[in-house]
């Protein structure tokens, strides 16, 4: 039983194995065919034939390797291509290589194969296909060789193109004869000539470019037929293809076309037994197998006009009213319409079934898509929602994974960054967002992944241009689906503005304290200095008046010159704590620094050490600052002989430089100053040195009271120097290092009064001391030494004096007189003070001659008096020189 199945088997085995394998069992090594086509792959008649090949091969792919060759003589059909050219180019093409058989593909093809049966195809078998006007000469002499040969019906399709169109007077055959195929097949037709004189006349267009073919057939007249034979070119030379030949040629005739072909049909032919390229194809292919199989192709007859059929488009007959009742038996219409009834019951119910199948699926496929588009719409919804807070956010946010690698950056952070979003992705973060050639150290994405929290770190990042941005990032860490990071998000602050608001803050908070500082310590040097005033007015008054009148040999002269010495230097003192608290005596005027730098020139060579060399550079012209002249020679006198100390007992140098300057208020706020300075032009005096230099600790402490870096000193120089600018309204900028010297630069309001005006206010000062005055004063202070001296000092100017210790005595004593000259009245004072009582005076008499007397400055006190009418000032401790001018600068005002 088991023997009688093994043989059924076997016997299966051997059917199945003679069905399905055409080819000798030895095929286990896969036959080598060359293709040798004659056209182009892209020609229509190439491509078609080319189709029934494949469609014979393709079941023996495992056996059968094709290797397709491409003559391209549709383009290229002069005589030195076709020979020298293509053989050159196959003798090295195929030089080397085996095969077990050609099949040749159209006339050039064969004609190519045959010229070279001696070297490149020597001993090959040959099959062909395709070929025209064949004739057994072609393989005369050539045993190994057998194909399919294309011979168009052309007297038939003559005959049912002159059937449908009885009246047709003439045919028009285009085309060009240039290859082979085109040559044979004009000369054919040109043969059947004779044939058809009685019946229509032969027009033979050949080599029209398809230009100048439109227009011929746009005036061609009715009755003609028009017939193309081979294919066409356009002025240049190219060969179209068919499609777009017959387009072109249908489109310029309403006439009917025809052709001897199955590649057109369908595109603008009526029909006729037309030769099927691709039945050309699937009958070569099928000889070739014969020949892989064993059989000798001299033994295989050659087959003639098996590859044409009748085939009719249905549109070009009805279009030109030819029935198909007309059409010879075994015709094939194309682009028939059918209707439901044509299909008999079978089909019509299996293709009922198949609609509803259709139908059912289509409903189900139509919610499934329903469904997706719905998921997708959310999605996108979704999607463009988190583009549009991501892209709108006013913070950068990037995507970056773990291997630093910026994959997505959001708008605001290119911006931020200064470059477009695409130029940042697939760059490194760290050299992008840093300029680092490596990971930052301090990386937030390596810290949220590491510990999977959220990391927030500050630092600073780089702009394209270099500029550098303060930045605060948040770092989110992204986690993939095994649970490992796989990047992190970026979210961007730019907290720049932030943190020059704090620097900015900070310094405002230093200088708010360091202004407190000076103001408690001012204002109790102020008060010390007023009181201490109000002492030395009583004792330099009765000083000089002591030295006017006792005589020059009295042993106590001398005696009273050194107490008025003596006093003098403690009005030097208090003129520099009242400078320190910004309220010391200053004599506003116009003031040409240049001109004081200049006049101070010698005192301040003498002051410094001899291995220093002083440096001027002064900026001419220099507009004129008002301010006390004195007290700015103290600030010139301070700067350059600190700078000498720093330079000590080495060489080097002094600068003393002045110029103007437009000053930002960003610039004032970094220069030291306790009150707001306005914007505007300043005038500047900077002073430099090649010195030691500070550090930043000394510097924050060079302008404290008593703070000194010397071995000895009172420490109240450079204090002074900043309470003079502070008085003046002014600033100061310091600029110092370690080993490389130090930099001072006094700014001061520049005035708009010309150099002139000052010259001429320094000319009156000029005026002579012999002045005396007349008629009564009344001197008002509430020290009683001051009233004094003060009384002595007016009786010597040849006043007669009244007093009264405050305000209020003042005020009646005024009332009750009207013969008073003018009033000296103490600023401050108990009970009703200077202001108040001035009030009083003005009120009673509205052309009353103040004279304001102070231990504070000229500038704080007229400041205060501006516009209310004072006559004068006159600062404490005052001599009578001082008093005498004071007095006589008020009446002349008055006369």
């Amino acid at each position: 039983m088991a023997k009688r199945i093994l043989s059924c088997l076997t016997l299966c085995l051997c059917l199945l194995s003679h069905l399905f394998l055409s080819l000798p069992a030895d095929a286990s090594v896969a036959k080598k065919v060359l293709v040798l086509h004659s056209y182009d792959p892209h020609f229509r008649v190439t491509a078609e034939e080319t189709e029934g090949m494949l469609a014979v091969f393709k079941k023996y792919s495992d056996q059968v390797q094709l290797q397709f060759e491409y003559l391209d003589a549709k383009q290229y059909s002069d005589p030195v291509y076709l020979t020298d050219v293509l053989d050159a180019v196959f003798a090295h093409k195929l030089a080397g290589k085996r095969f077990d058989l050609v099949l040749a593909v159209d006339n050039d093809a064969l004609t190519f194969v045959e010229r070279h049966r001696r070297d490149l195809f020597a001993g090959l078998p040959v099959v062909f296909c395709g070929i025209n006007d064949f004739t057994p000469d072609m393989i005369a002499g050539d045993s190994n060789i057998t194909g399919v040969t294309e011979h168009p019906s052309f007297g038939k399709t003559i005959d049912i193109a002159l059937l449908f169109h009885p009246a047709a007077q003439e045919i028009v055959f285009v085309g060009s004869p240039q290859n082979e195929t085109g040559k044979s097949v004009r000369r054919e037709l040109k043969g059947l000539e004779p044939a058809y004189q009685a019946r229509a006349r032969f027009t033979f267009w050949d080599d029209i470019p398809i230009e100048e073919l439109t227009v011929k057939l746009r005036a061609l007249p009715p009755g003609r037929l028009v017939f193309i034979y081979s294919f066409v070119k356009d002025k240049s030379g190219f060969a179209l293809l068919p499609d777009d030949s017959i387009k072109r040629i249908r489109a310029a005739t309403s006439g009917p076309i025809y052709s001897f072909w199955s590649f057109f049909i369908g595109k603008g032919i009526v029909g006729g037994e037309l030769v099927s390229n691709r039945a050309q194809g699937e009958l070569g292919a099928e000889l070739a197998l014969r020949v892989l199989n064993g059989e000798r192709p001299g033994a295989i007859a050659v087959q003639t006009h098996q590859a044409n059929k009748l085939i009719f488009d249905y549109q070009q007959l009805e279009r030109f009213s030819i029935s198909t009742k007309t059409l010879p038996k075994g015709s094939t219409v194309i682009n028939r319409p059918q209707n439901a009834y044509s299909i008999n019951k079978q089909a019509f119910w299996m293709i009922l079934g198949l609609l509803l199948l259709f139908a059912t699926i289509s409903v189900l496929l139509a919610n499934a898509i329903i469904g997706r588009r719905r998921a997708e719409s959310r999605q996108l919804a979704s999607e463009n929602l988190y583009k549009t807070l991501v892209e709108n956010v006013p913070l950068g946010i990037s995507l970056i994974d773990n291997e630093n690698r910026i994959r997505t950056i959001n708008r605001s952070q290119a911006e931020l960054l200064g470059r477009p979003p695409e130029w940042y992705q697939g760059r490194h973060c760290y050299r992008e967002f840093e300029g680092r050639e490596e990971r930052c150290p301090h990386c937030p994405g390596v810290i949220a992944m590491e510990t999977g929290t959220v990391a927030v770190v500050e630092t600073e990042g780089i702009r394209a241009d270099g500029s550098r941005i303060s930045v605060r990032i948040h770092a989110v860490p992204l986690v993939g689906l095994a649970g490992i990071p796989s990047g992190f998000i970026e979210v961007v602050e730019d907290i720049t503005g932030a943190k020059q608001a704090e620097a900015e803050r900070q310094k405002m908070e230093q200088q708010l304290l360091h202004a407190q500082k000076l103001e408690s310590l001012g204002v109790l040097a102020g008060g010390i200095a007023h009181d201490f005033n109000n002492i030395l007015t009583a004792i330099i008054g009765n000083a000089e008046l002591a030295l006017m009148r006792i005589p020059r040999e009295a042993a106590a002269l001398e005696n009273v010159k050194r107490i008025e010495q003596a006093a003098l230097r403690a009005a030097d003192l208090a003129r520099q704590m009242l400078a320190y608290s910004g309220k010391g005596t200053f004599v506003v005027e116009p003031t040409d620094l240049n001109r004081l730098v200049e006049e101070m020139g010698h005192m301040l060579e003498v002051s410094i050490s001899k291995k220093v060399t002083l440096h001027y550079d002064l900026c001419r012209p220099l507009p004129l600052v008002e301010v006390d002249a004195t007290q700015v020679r103290q600030i010139v006198m301070n700067l350059v002989i600190n700078a000498s100390e720093a330079i000590g007992d080495a060489t080097g140098e002094i600068s003393v430089r002045t110029g103007t300057m437009e000053c930002s208020r960003e610039y004032l706020l970094d220069t030291w100053l306790t009150d707001p300075a306005p914007e505007g032009l300043y005038v500047f005096l900077e002073v430099s040195d090649t010195g030691c230099g500070m550090d930043g600790e000394t510097i924050a402490r060079i302008f404290d009271p008593f703070f000194t870096t010397k071995f000895t000193g009172r420490g109240l120089g450079m204090a002074a120097v900043l309470g003079i600018i502070r008085g003046h309204q002014g600033a100061i900028k310091v600029y110092s290092e370690p080993g490389r010297g130090s930099n001072f630069k006094v700014l001061l309001p520049a005035s708009g009064l010309p150099i002139e005006e000052a010259d001429d206010q320094e000319s009156r000062r000029e005026q002579g001391e012999a002045w005396h005055g007349s008629g009564t004063a009344l001197l008002v202070d509430d020290e009683e030494t001051v009233r004094r001296i003060g009384a002595d000092m007016l009786r010597e100017l040849g006043f007669e004096v009244l007093t009264a210790a405050d305000g209020c005595e003042a005020v009646q004593i005024y009332a009750a007189r009207q013969d008073l000259a003018v009033v000296v009245l103490d600023l401050t004072m108990p009970q009703m003070d200077g202001e108040q009582c001035f009030r009083e005076l003005r009120r009673i008499d509205p052309q009353a001659r103040v004279i304001m007397s102070s231990g504070f400055s000229e500038y704080e006190v007229t400041r205060k008096f501006a516009g209310k009418g004072v006559a004068g000032f006159i600062q404490k401790p005052y001599k009578l020189s001082a008093l005498r001018e004071v007095l006589r600068s008020c009446l002349a005002k008055a006369e």
